[in-house]
């Protein structure tokens, strides 16, 4: 059976990452993002893909920028619409939404992408350096902004008292280990062979 030409499939990822002491070395959140894209055109084995990008989705982050997606569209020479998703909208929200938007013949390449310089903006902080951000106009604004669905803290949560994360966190492993039966020493055994593989990945990664 031939694959319907609008299945959605991830092609390419990339990642970049940096921690340079010296602020005025380092890239700003948007060359981040744009370095990451980049690779995963890369890995995609098509680097023609962003200049084909329909659509940017970038979640929103600590950086400052109006339209992070029309900056990195406008860098790639693509006729892409530019999404950003509020602080509240799930990380997956975004590959969703691609992922509908290709399968309903909408876009035919999507960009996902995000990006934080917080170290070098706490460097700058430290050392006194000035670092400078890509500008924007002040009419500038994304196509679409995604807002959270309903509140990001539901009142109940916050009258238990589950106001961080470490907390929330806790509470749904208890109620797995609980659900599958598992005695409180078994899954910390589990939990404990579950970090050991990540780390063993994390230690091969460059």
């Amino acid at each position: 059976m031939a694959l319907d030409p609008n299945t959605p499939v991830l092609v390419g990822a990339g990642v970049a990452h940096q921690r340079l002491d010296d602020p005025a070395a380092a890239l700003e959140a948007v060359d981040l993002m744009a370095e990451a894209a980049e690779r995963a055109a890369a890995d995609a084995g098509a680097p023609g893909l962003l200049a084909a990008t329909g659509a940017v989705f970038v979640p929103r982050g600590t950086w400052r920028y109006p339209d992070p997606g029309r900056i990195l569209a406008e860098r790639f020479g693509a006729p892409a619409r530019s999404i950003v998703a509020d602080l509240g909208v799930l990380q997956q929200t975004l590959f969703t939404r691609a992922c509908l938007a290709i399968a309903g013949g909408d876009l035919d390449v999507a960009l996902v992408c995000g990006g934080e310089a917080k170290y070098r903006d706490l460097r700058a902080k430290i050392t006194g350096a000035s670092v400078a951000d890509t500008q924007q106009g002040a009419d500038a604004r994304p196509d679409e902004v995604m807002v959270p669905a309903s509140e990001i803290m539901p009142k109940p949560e916050i009258t238990a008292g589950l106001t961080s994360a470490p907390l929330q966190y806790a509470v749904l492993e208890t109620a797995l280990r609980s659900a599958r039966g598992e005695s409180v020493a078994a899954n910390a055994s589990a939990t404990g062979e579950l970090w050991a593989a990540f780390s063993r990945v994390a230690a091969a990664n460059p």
